[in-house]
């Protein structure tokens, strides 16, 4: 089995021995079963917590996992790295010290896949961070296990790959003793691999995925149980992650929230006009502190920074896969926020099978863009209210311009600049009372640039496409690139002239020049919004660089950037402070 080419990883693989070695079967209790609280053992098909799991659907016969082919691709559009398959908005397990997982599947068709990693990975926009997992591989006669995890500028992994009985019903057994550090895995009743636990579960905690891999993989879910196998007094916790127990408490509306959240601040100078941030679900589910401050109403909407893009939403032609974005979209409705959706039609993060078609049957492209637009906005009408419907369409600094200014990506090369009609009328007519932005970089402060999207503007504009607003995403990444109240507020006034409102809408700022300097043009980019009536919202590109899109790995090291309000500590940077000030001077 090809199974590392398969899946994309870059691993330095090689073998090892386990050095303890554990019993050689191992027996699970059935006792105190329960679905939530605490006890010996739990058993999630019990438990309602695989509702957010990519591709695991409850059917009359029980639970299935799909194939959903999950992946984050690369800026130029190139094949990147799976995007691993965790249950982050179910439940996971906490007090975990000794413990054994059953996992028992049916009718399997291709490889069954079962992760388990003491903390869940994290996507940064384009890479995922982890800290490591076992991943459990098995097709009908043949069993992969191994231990994935970052070391240098790879990951490094420890294998085993055996023969086992051809069958497709399988009980898998995973042992984990936390003296030795050491794993078991036995299939069906016999022991297979014995591997080193490489500290995955130090944390005490246990969060799992599963995942059917194949073109037509899929496969029953008959069991998942955790059981403590400490003969003293240890306890398993079942953990619902908190975007179901957060959403279930009495939600305090942004009016009524104490002095300093930000939409308390700018409500009152200023009714109507949102504040938000950039959001994703992984953090929002594993750290308890991040999304407090996402949703405690310092925020008065979000954006669903890559819950939307197409490669997490819709993986293969004829699947979309709600997963991650409905439980984003249900947590923050629940607390009274705006969701704006991100990002429907662009020339990045999309997956590996419409790359392929827009290569070799581009004559096919339109009609898909037309369905994925068409069933996202459908599937959120009325939940959803703006829609940055196409992302970035300028072309980059550094490439060849296509028709009208246009990047030469997948789209225009299939479709021509029609598509952008073409992806707007959809949205349009899937909901009529979304509002739809184009949206943009370096339009707030690169005057050529502004230029050639005022011209789109104004030809989208005279062909009748329903286009209510543009998106400035003010990025300020490098010295020299601050926007400037005076030329923001000029390109408020053309864009209120043509009949549109804007929205900031990716807003960071580096911090080479120092806190001060970033605190000084946060504040200047709220301050000229809030005094211009064309502008209607501003959103960070997320909330805290411990899980900003500014961060980057460095020899499978993360380095965090410096662009956000919040640090990596999850403390406020002074630019917290200064934001609060221009909102207070509203009045």
């Amino acid at each position: 089995m090809d199974h590392l080419s398969r899946r994309q990883f870059s691993i330095n693989a090689f073998s090892a021995v386990c050095a303890a070695v554990l019993p050689r079967r191992l027996v699970v209790s059935a006792e105190n079963t329960s679905r939530s609280g605490s006890g010996k053992r739990f058993d999630l098909l019990f438990d309602e917590g695989l509702e957010f799991h990519p591709g695991v659907e409850r059917k009359s016969d029980g639970w299935w996992v799909f194939n959903r082919d999950l992946e984050i691709s690369e800026q130029d559009g190139s094949p990147g790295v799976e995007n691993l398959t965790i249950n982050l908005a179910g439940s996971h397990f906490q007090k975990v010290r000794d413990f054994t997982v059953n996992w028992r599947f049916s009718k399997q068709q291709d490889e069954a896949v079962l992760h388990l990693c003491g903390s869940p990975p994290i996507v940064y926009d384009e890479f995922i961070n982890m800290r490591g997992l076992l991943r459990i591989a098995i097709e009908r006669d043949s069993l992969w296990c191994g231990i994935v995890k970052p070391k240098g500028d790879q990951s490094w992994e420890v294998e085993e790959n055996l023969s086992i009985t051809d069958a497709e019903d399988h009980t898998v057994r995973v042992a984990y003793r936390a003296d030795r550090d050491s794993l078991e895995i036995c299939v069906d009743g016999n022991a297979r691999c014995l591997l080193p636990g490489s500290q995955l579960f130090g944390s005490g905690q246990v969060w799992f995925g599963l995942e059917a891999n194949g073109d037509s993989a899929q496969f029953r879910l008959d069991e998942l149980a955790i059981e403590s196998v400490d003969q003293r007094t240890q306890e398993v916790r079942l953990i619902d992650s908190g975007i179901s127990t957060d959403a279930a408490q009495t939600v305090t509306p942004p009016s009524a929230v104490e002095e300093g959240r930000l939409q308390n601040l700018i409500t009152r100078r200023r009714p109507g006009f949102l504040i938000g941030a950039a959001v994703s679900l992984a953090p929002l589910a594993s750290d308890r502190q991040y999304r407090q401050l996402a949703s405690n109403g310092m925020f008065g909407s979000i954006t669903t920074e890559n819950a939307l893009k197409a490669q997490f939403v819709h993986p293969l032609q004829d699947v979309y896969d709600w997963a991650e974005s409905e439980a984003i979209v249900q947590y923050f409705t629940k607390h009274g926020m705006q969701i704006h959706g991100h990002a429907l039609v662009f020339g990045e993060a999309n997956p590996q099978w419409l790359r392929a078609m827009a290569v070799n049957t581009p004559d096919r492209i339109l009609d898909v863009m037309q369905d994925h637009v068409a069933t996202i906005v459908g599937h959120y009408k009325g939940r959803i209210s703006t829609w940055d419907v196409v992302n970035e369409p300028l072309a980059d600094y550094d490439t060849q311009p296509g028709p009208r200014g246009l990047r030469r990506h997948l789209w225009l090369r299939s479709c021509g600049v029609d598509y952008l009609k073409t992806a707007f009328e959809t949205a349009h007519q899937a909901d009529p009372k979304a509002r739809l932005f184009i949206n943009e970089f370096g339009l707030e402060e690169d005057r050529d640039r502004w230029r050639t999207m005022h011209r789109l503007l104004r030809f989208l504009l005279d062909n009748d496409v329903p286009v209510h607003g543009v998106g400035l995403q003010a990025h300020v990444y490098n010295i020299g690139d601050e926007v400037e109240r005076d030329r923001l507020h000029g390109v408020l006034d053309e864009i209120e002239a043509l009949g549109l409102t804007a929205r900031v809408s990716e807003l960071d700022v580096h911090g080479d020049q120092g806190p001060n300097v970033q605190a000084n043009q946060f504040a200047t980019v709220l301050d000229a919004c809030l005094d211009h009536s064309a502008c209607e919202a501003l959103s960070f590109w997320g909330i805290t660089d411990r899980y900003g899109s500014t961060s980057y790995l460095d020899n499978g090291r993360l380095r965090y950037g410096d662009g956000l309000p919040w640090d990596e500590n999850l403390e406020p940077r002074p630019a917290v402070k200064a934001i609060q000030k221009v909102a207070r001077a509203r009045a």
